[in-house]
């Protein structure tokens, strides 16, 4: 966007108001409905609407004690301030962090200056090790004229300031600011019976408010299942078997289908005999039938052979005074015509036998054959007691065995797949092609197999198969249960008392009732860990062997913090040489990865895409096994103890898990259960703590589908302070929440954090300065980690933005910022300009280097603080401007040389 401005007009909308003050020339703040009610370039709309500047002063740690000492120095350093600038305030005190901030109410760079020469005179006798000025932000720009418009509602947007501060209005007395530790009741073990106890009183309430599905869902099986009750209507319920009734087809001509006057309208539907006259001896019963007379044998065979196409019924032949007979016909099917011709020369010949040997009547008698198929097993039978066997309760219990396998099967199969849809797939498509291998087994067996050796081999497929897929068994009992391939019956015979045999539903009920043993171990397993040693798991356990140090320069702070977290006996949260390799890569995603989280400590976890932290958050909640390393939780290895360790531990996942049928009160009720609190005021008391705690307490009765996106982020980590854990794992807290939101959810984190060990990843650089108390760069391997001010502070620079506009101004401010020694323009925004600045820190000799940005010492001759705020008030070409401290987001982007150097 940068590179094409200067060729056309860029209009865009944005909720990240540091984006808009980035990019933006020219910013407009609307206001429902569509009112414009500031507008103007970043730096005048900061310069002329925010709050001022902020003082931010660092005490001696080791000259304090307590936070009433902390108090006590504020509070005597702020009349000094107040001298200059009389509406200052005090607006916040950390105790953890030993500092407070100065709300100073002003934009004059010449008051910044007097007060930054007051303080810097009296550092010694304040005990002052530091001091920074923060600037007011669009965002603060942009809250102040929505808390001002009427009609715009901004509930809960307590002002947050950068590190976690709670920043009151001017005149609030915030030396008795304090906020309060949430009580709540630690976690117990709880059983995995009781779980499920629990799960099925969720289930309930999800019923109470949705059980006009489930019921369709049971009506529309039941009506299902009794579809084969139509089928069964009127038949005889019986294991022995009966044939229907087969139709008969006469073979005499003179009674043959053949015989019809139909064939003399087909040419060739005539019969050929030879001699002429062959068919008198069989008197008028075969008068009617269509012959062809044959002169002689000769004459009949070579007749065939020229056009035997046109003939579609056949002949006979007959030798009189020999015997010899020869017939032919058409072998179409069902081929009833050869047998047809065979009769008719069988009569002629036996009545020309009968007539030889002196018959006194001249009566023919007449051989009158018919053909007959196999009869077919009659419909009716080999039903056996439907009410029994289909609509008995044994099928039932196979029925609900299998829901259960093939929903802890399904479970199973998450564990190897990245997300649900896979695994749908997966499994819907395995149970499709066993339940097809399953049957072609029978029907291949039935098909090709001796019946003698059939229901052997269908006993064996069924015991086999079902091995693989719990569809095997409910389809066995399925057929059982209506009797196919008689698998009810024995020796003919039915009895209820052989159902649960092994060989009926005896078998599939024993298969599903291991596979849901089995299925449910492996979860368990996989989710709590095993009770057997390690040395006997078949696990390989992570090495312990410590990797090298790095002895470069820039890693000074990792090397430190791995020192320190190795001898910790006090961090809640230890991360010990954690790598991690996967299967496909070729690169470590985890290399070597050391820090520790102490109680009041806000740890965020910053990092490109790929590099590592959804990996680290799912080896510290014991999802994932690391190569080596190790993680403790409040002392317990995640690796050797997973069940011990995780009950000190919530998460309040990206995704906020939310069931639509539940309330908020009810979300936290279950998860107050699943986590061992006590159905009794104890979990009355917490739920309605965190409630409170959360701002939730009006919505508590609300299902939680219908809050707001920023709410239902509430309610998640409400969630994940159930139970009191004392490390608690957040991810993307409030990443694309509205400011107004978002300013709401950091009010509400810093109390609810308050002695927890929280550990958060986000591509939030602010909302990491606002929450965070202590940051870690991460790519792969831990490039820079400390506090955001000590981040900040190992490149000294301040920047300094002018409102150039044109080409001409934008030469006077580079004319402006050569006056001053370093300074150059920054990388992102032309108008913007980097001033490194010399500390008093610097000089001393265990102090660490502090860098300006291209990677050389502060030195002696840069200016200092207030030195800069002089030289810039008394300039003349810009009335407007702004002084601002480098922010995390710069001390993250002055790393990319490092992520760059990584391979992510």
């Amino acid at each position: 966007m940068k590179a094409v401005k200067n060729e056309r007009t860029i209009v865009f909308t944005t909720h990240f108001l540091d984006e808009a003050d980035l990019l933006a020339d020219h910013i407009a703040i609307l206001a429902a409905p569509g009112k414009l009610v500031a507008e103007g370039s970043p730096v005048a709309l900061k310069s002329q609407l925010a709050r001022g500047y902020t003082l931010r002063v660092s005490f001696d740690e080791k000259a304090q004690r307590g936070h009433a000492q902390s108090q006590t120095r504020a509070a005597r350093l702020l009349p000094k301030i107040q001298r200059i600038v009389p509406y200052a305030s005090i607006a916040s005190i950390s105790q953890s962090n030993h500092t407070a901030e100065y709300a100073l109410h002003s934009n004059d760079s010449r008051i910044v200056k007097q007060i930054l020469e007051t303080l810097q005179a009296e550092k010694a006798h304040l005990g002052v090790v530091g001091y920074h000025i923060h600037g007011t932000s669009i965002e603060d720009v942009f809250l102040k004229l929505m808390e001002s418009e009427p009609g715009v509602q901004m509930q809960d947007t307590a002002k947050v300031e950068p590190n976690g501060s709670d920043t009151p209005d001017a005149g609030t007395d915030v030396l008795d600011h304090t906020p309060k530790k949430l009580s709540l009741t630690s976690g117990r073990k709880r059983s995995p019976l009781s779980q499920c106890l629990t799960i099925a009183y969720k289930r309930s309430l999800i019923f109470r408010r949705s059980w006009l599905s489930t019921l369709l869902t049971v009506l529309i099986a039941v009506a299902g299942s009794c579809i084969p009750l139509f089928f069964m209507k009127g038949r005889q319920e019986t294991c022995k078997t009966t044939f229907a009734e087969a139709d008969r087809v006469s073979l005499y001509i003179g009674d043959s289908p053949f015989s019809s006057a139909f064939n003399l309208a087909v040419p060739g539907g005539e019969a050929l005999v030879s001699p002429p006259g062959l068919t008198g001896a069989l008197g008028v019963s075969a008068a009617s039938v269509p012959v062809t007379d044959i002169q002689d044998n000769n004459t009949f065979v070579n007749t065939f052979k020229d056009n035997f196409r046109n003939i579609s019924l056949g002949g006979v032949s007959i030798n009189l005074t020999t015997g010899e007979t020869l017939f032919a016909w058409q072998a179409s099917p069902p081929g009833l015509r050869g047998p047809t011709m065979l009769n008719l020369a069988s009569n002629v010949l036996y009545n020309h036998a009968l007539n030889a040997s002196g018959r006194e009547a001249n009566l023919p008698s007449i051989i009158a054959a018919n053909y007959q198929s196999f009869p077919a097993a009659n419909p009716g039978t080999l039903f056996a007691s439907k009410s029994v066997a289909f609509f008995g309760a044994t099928m039932w219990i196979v029925m609900v065995l299998y829901g259960f396998a093939s929903a802890l099967f399904a479970y199973c199969v998450t564990l190897f797949t990245a997300s649900p849809l896979p695994a749908f797939a997966a499994v819907a498509g395995y149970q499709l092609l066993m339940f097809i291998l399953y049957l072609a087994g029978y029907l291949l067996t039935i098909t090709y197999a001796k019946n003698s050796k059939a229901a052997g081999i269908i006993t064996i497929t069924h015991f086999t198969v079902s091995l693989a897929s719990p569809v095997a068994s409910v389809l066995r009992a399925s057929l059982v249960s209506v009797n196919l391939f008689s698998l009810l019956c024995e020796d003919g015979e039915f009895s209820t008392s052989s159902l649960g045999s092994i060989k009926k539903f005896g078998g599939p009920i024993a298969y599903l009732i291991i596979e849901c043993l089995l299925f449910f171990a492996v979860l368990v397993y996989v989710d709590s860990g095993s009770v057997l040693p390690r040395r006997l798991q078949l696990t390989r356990p992570p090495t312990r062997d410590v990797p090298p140090t790095s002895d470069n320069a820039q890693d000074k702070d990792v090397s430190g913090e791995t020192a320190a977290v190795e001898t910790s006996v006090t961090d809640l949260l230890r991360v010990l040489h954690v790598s991690k390799t996967f299967n496909r890569s070729h690169s470590k995603a985890v290399d070597n990865v050391s820090f520790g989280v102490s109680q009041d400590t806000v740890f965020a976890l910053l990092g490109p895409n790929g590099a590592g932290k959804t990996s680290i958050f799912n080896i510290i909640r014991g999802d994932l096994y690391p190569h080596s390393g190790d993680v403790h939780i409040n002392g317990t290895s995640i690796i050797e103890h997973p069940n011990t360790a995780t009950l000190s531990l919530g998460v309040c996942p990206q995704f906020t898990a939310i069931v639509p049928q539940l309330t908020v009160r009810q979300h936290l009720v279950i998860y107050g259960l699943l986590k061992g609190l006590e159905r009794s005021a104890e979990l009355d008391q917490n739920v309605e703590s965190l409630l409170q705690a959360t701002t939730l307490s009006q919505y508590a009765d609300r299902l939680a589908v219908t809050l707001s996106g920023g709410n239902q982020r509430k309610l998640s980590f409400a969630i994940a302070l159930m139970g009191n854990p004392t490390v608690i794992l957040i991810d993307e807290y409030s990443t694309g929440i509205h400011a107004a939101t978002k300013r709401s959810m950091w009010a509400t984190f810093r109390p609810m954090a308050i002695g927890k060990a929280v550990v958060i990843t986000t591509h939030s650089m602010e909302e990491a300065s606002a929450l965070a108390n202590k940051v870690g760069i991460l790519a792969g391997r831990m490039l820079a980690i400390g506090s955001p001010d000590a981040l900040a502070a190992r490149y000294a620079l301040y920047e300094v933005h002018f409102p150039a506009r044109t080409r001409e101004e934008m030469v006077k401010a580079q004319q402006l910022i050569t006056r001053i020694p370093g300074s150059r323009m920054a990388n992102d925004v032309a108008t913007r300009f980097e001033v490194p600045i010399r500390t008093d820190s610097a000089k001393e000799a265990d102090a660490p280097v502090i860098m300006t940005d291209t990677g050389d010492p502060v030195s002696d001759t840069n200016l200092s603080l207030a030195e800069l705020f002089d030289i810039l008030s008394r300039q003349d070409d810009f009335p407007e401007y702004t002084v601002e401290r480098i922010s995390l987001e710069s001390v993250f982007i002055k790393v990319g040389p490092l992520l760059e150097a990584t391979d992510i």
